[in-house]
């Protein structure tokens, strides 16, 4: 009986172990499900629709007593602080802009947190403070959404709605990236739990084409830049970017950006000396997503995310190739329950080379034993 213990213990483990795949493997599903019913949601196309979107997000939580704060799981919304900023430059005089204000966990200690800077696209200007923030909730804020799990500060400037575009052609006319730059430099200079080496500019779509200009009006501030969705940076001067990693996406069905047109920037940027990728998705003709949209993958199955948090100005750029990689085969927690069930095999094969040799043995001995008998 003892000779097969270590079989029953094998069988016995590899049960637990399938058991507690099947539960991983049922919830992954449930949650890749919810992520492809938010990604294929309609855009809301007015300003009244946006906050009819927000709606339940904003419906009270039975964890918002201050009891159990240190548990708190926040209404999206309620997680970025409202805030009012007056400018004046170009054609504005003293003029109010809205932006929004993710403060993480922690600012009162020593810690010091990286921010990243998210630039909305042309259809989510407006007056609300709202609109601006239309797809974090899916590719940033997903639930549960405690603060202590987004170790981050995010800013998110409103264009207003006479307004719209970030950038204009015009050195006298009214340029929203320099009024984003001035809620930037007061942000940091209140709360001196940024990281002024781990700051980031991403954004989307009109957003995602200033991130290039963005980058360049600052060209040693920034730890890294996610343009998405872009029509590239033709006026830009390339020298300017070169000492800043870039990790672009494009949809490859985007009839309104083709990737062609990132493609030959990347290009002379790294013809250049700089450090810079591009990556394309959504390029399935069967897709549910939008045309346009690139940055439901880049966040959803690049983690793009993760890649601009790791990022530190004056390092070395951590590459999107190795990031990917890390993410998905070298990350312990993708590995684990593939390296189990290998090493459960092998222990089973090792086991029974084992008896199969100490049978091998025993047999040995006894035809010895035999022989010394009827030696006379």
């Amino acid at each position: 009986m003892a000779n097969f213990l270590p079989f029953i213990a094998i069988a016995f483990l590899s049960i637990l172990l399938q058991g507690s795949m099947s539960l991983t493997n049922e919830a992954n599903n449930t949650t890749v499900t919810a992520m492809a019913d938010l990604a294929s949601r309609p855009k809301p196309d007015t300003e009244s629709s946006v906050a009819d979107a927000f709606e339940d997000a904003l419906a009270p939580s039975a964890a918002d007593s201050p009891s159990e704060a240190e548990n708190k799981e926040y209404a999206f919304l309620d997680l970025l602080t409202e805030k009012v900023f007056r400018y004046t430059g170009g054609g504005y005089q003293d003029r109010e802009f809205r932006y929004r204000l993710f403060v993480p966990e922690g600012v009162d200690g020593r810690e010091q947190f990286p921010l990243v800077v998210w630039l909305h696209g042309f259809g989510e200007a407006g007056n609300d403070n709202a609109s601006q923030l239309h797809y974090l909730d899916k590719l940033i804020f997903q639930p549960p959404r405690r603060r202590e799990y987004f170790p981050f500060f995010l800013l998110a400037v409103q264009c207003p709605k006479d307004n719209p575009r970030w950038t204009t052609d015009s050195a006298d006319a009214d340029d929203m990236l320099n009024v984003a730059l001035a809620i930037l430099n007061e942000t940091c200079d209140s709360y001196h739990a940024i990281d002024l080496k781990r700051l980031s500019v991403t954004g989307i779509s009109s957003g995602g084409a200033a991130c290039w200009e963005f980058a360049a009006r600052e060209p040693n501030r920034f730890a890294a830049l996610a343009p998405i969705s872009t029509t590239g940076a033709s006026n830009i001067p390339i020298e300017r970017l070169v000492k800043t990693p870039i990790w672009a996406f494009q949809s490859q069905r985007d009839p309104v950006a083709p990737i062609s047109y990132v493609d030959r920037i990347v290009r002379a940027l790294n013809k250049a000396g700089g450090s810079a990728e591009l990556t394309a998705v959504n390029q399935s003709p069967t897709s549910k997503l939008w045309v346009h949209d690139a940055w439901t993958e880049a966040f959803k199955e690049y983690g793009l995310l993760e890649w601009l948090l790791a990022q530190r100005r004056g390092e070395r750029a951590l590459s999107p190739q190795w990031h990917v990689l890390q993410r998905n085969y070298v990350n312990w927690n993708y590995l684990w329950p593939r390296l189990i069930p290998v090493a459960i095999a092998a222990l089973g094969v090792a086991a029974w080379r084992n008896e199969k040799r100490r049978h091998r043995t025993a047999q040995t001995s006894s035809v010895a034993d035999s022989q010394t008998e009827d030696v006379p």
